[in-house]
């Protein structure tokens, strides 16, 4: 497991992080859930390793993590501390900003991220989650006999760290057939690791605290962000088990999307084949999910924002007309002109390539071959969308650059030029689209 992937424990403020790091790309913090630990991830790590760089981390009193001492109000495995830990932790690893994804428990932890830390998290995905406060206020009969743990393990102690100490084996059992997942989705080595996590008293202290957390503190700063008008920046995809609770639930307030709408401004997602523990029982359709998340993502972690400035003398001019801050784009094309017309810098070499594109490219291909995705496996198709979607996505990203380019009254042909080349583009993005549905057809029949 985990082929190629370093492993790391990282010392912070008060405990330690344990994870392994492993890809190329843009990076990317998986979280896990109850009762599992970083091994959720292990066949989705490897698929999206040649395209992110992947961080399976433990949260801080699961797996290998640190148990830092707990405190009467719980705020020590509040999941606002456990956002801070990987705050810290990317950032040990280079990262400054980045995206996450987060199933169960790790879900709950991403979404606190992009609230408590809306400058570092680019995008995030949750898995098979409503939030904390929307999930409580919720709750009923069902609630507390289909997920047990939400009410039990959020009981004072001893009780609920004796019990799981007692039989963690039936914990993890429980878990697995329980809730919706096929019992073939974990290996024996999987399982017996799931367990041997919770044979340690201060892990299950740890991870009964967090619980309690859940039902206190986690809901209070929940709804304290919601009732001040406190919101997600970033996009968020949420995606869940289409045989589970949140697809049944609340159907009729609209379903999760509609719930995370109220949180959020930017959400998008669907229901997935299988039960609450989907990522491991089909790893290739959430890869595939989460390969989309890449998008123009540079590989520092800073979010590329292509702008083009023809017309403009200074720098600070072009934002300023742009209503950009300097802070997340990246200019090009600066300082092209002043204000007697004459060349400077970067403009005869960016509209000298403009009008070798237009004149000289070679035409666009007129169609591709379908039938090509229907001999590819589930993982290769997986890999097919999100490299379509990248080339989609940097595509209209140079269309746009085009179209918004101020051509020089000076330079005779150059409109001409530049309404040729963005129609080119225009028309790659169509046959793109046209790939992403094959490929996304081809998916549905056989993955």
């Amino acid at each position: 497991m985990f082929a190629g992937f370093r492993a790391t424990s990282l010392r912070l403020d008060d405990t330690t992080i344990f994870a392994r790091v492993g890809g190329t790309g843009p990076p990317l913090l998986l979280l896990h859930g109850f009762p599992e630990t970083h091994l959720m991830w292990r066949d989705i790590a490897a698929a999206l390793a040649p395209r992110f760089t992947v961080v399976a981390a433990d949260l801080r009193g699961y797996g290998q993590s640190g148990c830092p001492v707990s405190s009467a109000d719980h705020s020590q495995y509040a999941k606002r501390a456990m956002a801070g830990d990987m705050v810290q932790a990317m950032k040990q690893l280079g990262f400054e900003r980045f995206m996450v994804a987060g199933h169960d428990r790790g879900g709950r932890v991403a979404y606190r991220l992009a609230l408590d830390h809306p400058d570092k998290v680019l995008k995030i995905a949750v898995f098979d989650i409503i939030p904390t406060a929307a999930t409580w206020d919720r709750a009923d009969a069902r609630l507390a006999l289909g997920f047990w743990p939400w009410s039990l393990l959020a009981q004072p102690e001893p009780l609920p760290e004796r019990l799981i100490g007692a039989a963690p084996d039936a914990v993890v059992d429980d878990a697995i057939t329980q809730w919706g997942s096929s019992t073939k989705m974990v290996s024996k080595e999987v399982r017996d690791a799931y367990v041997d996590a919770l044979r340690d008293p201060a892990h299950i202290h740890a991870i009964c605290e967090e619980y309690r957390a859940a039902a206190t503190i986690d809901r209070e700063h929940d709804a304290l962000d919601h009732a001040n008008g406190r919101r997600i920046e970033c996009p968020l995809m949420a995606l869940w088990s289409g045989e589970g609770a949140l697809e049944n639930w609340y159907a009729q307030e609209g379903g999760p999307l509609a719930i995370w709408r109220k949180w959020a401004d930017r959400v998008e997602g669907r229901a997935v084949q299988g039960g609450h523990f989907f990522p491991e029982e089909h790893p290739d359709d959430s890869s595939g999910s989460l390969g989309i998340l890449r998008g123009q993502i540079g590989r520092s972690g800073q979010r590329v924002v292509e702008v083009t400035c023809f017309s403009y003398a200074e720098p600070r001019e072009c934002l300023a007309a742009r209503g950009r801050e300097s802070s997340d784009i990246r200019l090009s094309g600066i300082n092209v002109l002043d204000k007697r017309m004459k060349p400077i810098s970067t403009a005869t070499p960016v509209i000298c390539s403009l009008m070798f594109v237009g004149s000289c490219a070679s035409p666009l291909p007129a169609s591709f071959d379908a039938a090509k995705y229907d001999k590819m496996s589930c993982v290769e198709l997986n890999v097919a969308i999100g490299t379509v979607a990248d080339e989609m996505s940097a595509t209209a990203i140079a269309r746009g650059k085009v179209v918004h380019t101020n051509i020089p009254d000076w330079l005779w042909g150059g409109q001409r030029v530049a309404s040729t080349v963005a129609a080119r583009q225009s028309a790659k993005i169509e046959r793109l689209r046209q790939q992403e549905a094959a490929i996304a057809a081809a998916r549905r029949s056989r993955c």
